[in-house]
């Protein structure tokens, strides 16, 4: 159940989703530029939810984080964290997402950063549609942070209402498509928190898969978006 303020923040995402803020090209912060990236309709925004924007300004400070690496970038949205990260040097990097618009959107925006080749985007339910492509050497997942389901014929609020199993099935299944050392990040939006139950915090649910914190840093938000609360963003290790 969320919150009182917790339903507010989702209220807000929803109404803007609906009047089509952050639709079209959107200029945002990357580093000591901007990346600028067409976003479709009803796909993640980052003029809306800016917690993509807060992990490609994490790598951003930490290229190293991605350069020379092959990284999977799951629930991929606009792209805008795995495009960052093939700019950032990348080797390789995987799109994936469960929304056939978030698919075609990222394909978009590959074909206009000139990146295919080094990208690739496919439609899939976490690794379901991944066969024996490449292990990642990192994966980043910029998952739903509250833990109430989607909302009733708006099937797309599943990019913000993930449940609580979802992360679970995500930390399960991850590994196997991993090399054994890989690197995962995952942002979280601290006012999602669930003080009385389960939640999505990654540092909270990721122990009980395997994994460790390898680090933690504390990012208050950028000055757009509706996502006005601390982020974290973690790096986490599993355990072999």
């Amino acid at each position: 159940m969320l919150n009182p303020e917790q339903r507010e923040q989702i209220s807000r995402q929803i109404t803007a989703y609906e009047n089509e803020v952050g639709v079209g090209l959107v200029k945002v912060p990357f580093g000591y530029k901007t990346l600028a990236l067409r976003v479709d309709q009803l796909v993640a925004s980052p003029e809306i939810m800016n917690s993509g924007v807060q992990v490609i300004q994490y790598l951003a400070q930490f290229p190293e984080l991605v350069r020379g690496k092959r990284v999977t970038d799951m629930g991929a949205g606009s792209g805008i964290i795995g495009l960052a990260s093939a700019l950032l040097g990348a080797n390789h990097v995987l799109m994936a997402d469960i929304d056939n618009r978030a698919v075609a959107n990222v394909e978009a925006n590959i074909n206009q950063l000139h990146l295919k080749g080094r990208c690739e985007v496919f439609q899939s339910d976490l690794f379901h549609n991944f066969g024996d492509r490449p292990k990642a050497e990192v994966q980043i997942f910029n998952h739903p942070f509250f833990a109430d389901f989607p909302v009733r014929n708006k099937e797309w609020t599943q990019m913000m209402l993930g449940g609580t199993e979802l992360l679970g099935k995500y930390f399960e299944e991850a590994p196997h498509f991993a090399t054994s050392d890989a690197l995962y990040i995952l942002p979280w939006l601290t006012l999602a928190e669930n003080n009385h139950g389960i939640d999505n915090d990654p540092g909270k649910r990721a122990m009980a898969y395997g994994f460790t914190v390898s680090r933690v840093t504390e990012q208050h938000p950028v000055k757009s978006g509706i996502q006005q609360s601390l982020f974290k963003i973690y790096e986490l290790r599993h355990r072999v």
